[in-house]
């Protein structure tokens, strides 16, 4: 990869102009958000090159709020270019592991532990455990983390909800005893006692203007919330299959026909009054006229006033 775009030297000025390489703006440009930085305070401490490069692997991963490190031990001794000498467990543990995290616990700002893994009697992996020294950080960094799970187990999930209509059970005895609510995408986190919950503002599909709240805080309730929208969707097509097949094609074709029949009624009574040979009296004839006026569109559906229940 180039590291620059252009390159150009003016002679006779002793002056050079170039432009970076784009690809190396992150490298360059980024290095306070996208890469870690070391205190230089903690590393000017430690004589050990390999202790150096383990706090920095650990740090890196403390910072992305992991609290264990799961290595392969091949990997971790290929990354610290130990010697050939040392890649026996007992040798790598004595003179590379062991020293390096005394070093990281009495000079840094984290504490390191690890134990192992092992795959047929031979110790093939490493995990390490961690975390800040501080107080503050390690609260700091808990309260991220649970933002974090909140975020990837409730409100991720919730997108694929919104404006879904919930058989929502009012009596866990009665199967058939639910409401029908309608989540629209409203909800607010909480925190309560140290734990995220985030409340849901759930309308009536009857009636929209009354809510029902409803606290969430786990990935397994997400679930139950899905189960409510499948179980309202199974009732849903069971009660109005004939609806649903009257209306095969999706153009309300039956129902244009019924307006249509209603609009050639109403302009043949419209009709009959004003040509009729004997009126009773001009009153009544005004008094007919005046009803026929003030109906409007919704008469159109006389036949027809009960609408489609919501599919959602």
């Amino acid at each position: 990869m180039p590291l620059f775009k252009f390159l150009d030297y003016t002679k006779g000025q002793a002056t050079i102009k170039y432009q970076l390489n784009d690809c190396l703006k992150p490298y360059l440009l980024g290095l306070r958000k996208n890469f870690t930085q070391i205190p230089l305070q903690h590393i000017l401490p430690i004589r050990s090159g390999y202790a150096i490069r383990i706090y920095q692997m650990l740090l890196s991963e403390l910072k992305q709020n992991r609290n264990e490190v799961d290595l392969y031990l091949i990997n971790l001794q290929d990354v610290l270019c130990v010697p050939k000498s040392m890649y026996a467990w007992i040798d790598f543990k004595r003179n590379v592991l062991e020293p390096s995290l005394k070093e990281i616990n009495a000079t840094t700002d984290i504490i390191a532990s690890y134990s192992t893994k092992k795959e047929r009697q031979k110790i093939t992996q490493i995990v390490f455990e961690i975390c800040y020294k501080d107080l503050q950080k390690r609260k700091d960094q808990a309260k991220d983390k649970e933002q974090q799970r909140i975020q990837i187990e409730v409100i991720k999930p919730l997108t694929e909800l919104k404006d879904k209509t919930l058989a929502y059970p009012t009596d866990p005895l009665d199967e058939n005893a639910i409401i029908a609510l309608v989540y629209r995408g409203m909800h607010e986190i909480k925190e309560v006692k140290g734990k995220l919950q985030v409340v849901l503002t759930l309308e009536e599909t009857n009636n929209p203007r009354k809510k029902q709240p409803l606290i969430i805080s786990s990935a397994n309730q997400i679930e139950k919330l899905k189960a409510m929208h499948e179980n309202y969707e199974k009732k849903f097509f069971i009660q109005n299959a004939s609806k649903i097949l009257k209306n095969k094609d999706g153009k309300g074709s039956v129902y244009i026909q019924q307006i249509q029949e209603n609009l050639k009624k109403r302009k043949e009574e419209e009709k009959a009054i004003e040509t009729k040979a004997t009126p009773t009296t001009k009153a009544e004839a005004v008094s007919i006229l005046e009803k026929i006026k003030k109906r409007n569109v919704a008469d159109l559906f006389s036949n027809n006033t009960q609408e489609d229940p919501p599919n959602q």
